[in-house]
């Protein structure tokens, strides 16, 4: 039991991490053009992130759960920032 609860904590404490680094990325890679290359960008960097950290410290997340939320975090951002207008499509 108390395993599960440690490796539960591990996955949570590095979520907010991610999250961070998905608005940041978002951010900078805001630009005209195919959101879904954009998505895919953020999800590229994320994957060179989590294996450039896991080489100098073993991560006991796994990248598959760390892109999941990565992609699920880029998702909420963008449609969020549609909602409230911050990311506006230019009229044809």
């Amino acid at each position: 039991m108390l395993t599960s609860v440690r490796k539960a904590l591990e996955y949570l404490a590095i979520t907010p991490a991610v999250v961070q680094l998905v608005f940041t990325l978002v951010a900078l890679f805001e630009t005209e053009g195919n959101g879904a290359e954009k998505k895919q960008a953020v999800l590229d960097t994320v994957r060179v992130v989590y294996a450039e950290v896991n080489g100098v410290f073993a991560l006991k997340v796994s990248e598959s759960f760390v892109l999941r939320v990565a992609g699920s975090t880029v998702d909420i951002v963008v449609s969020f920032h549609n909602l409230v207008g911050t990311f506006k499509k230019k009229e044809a």
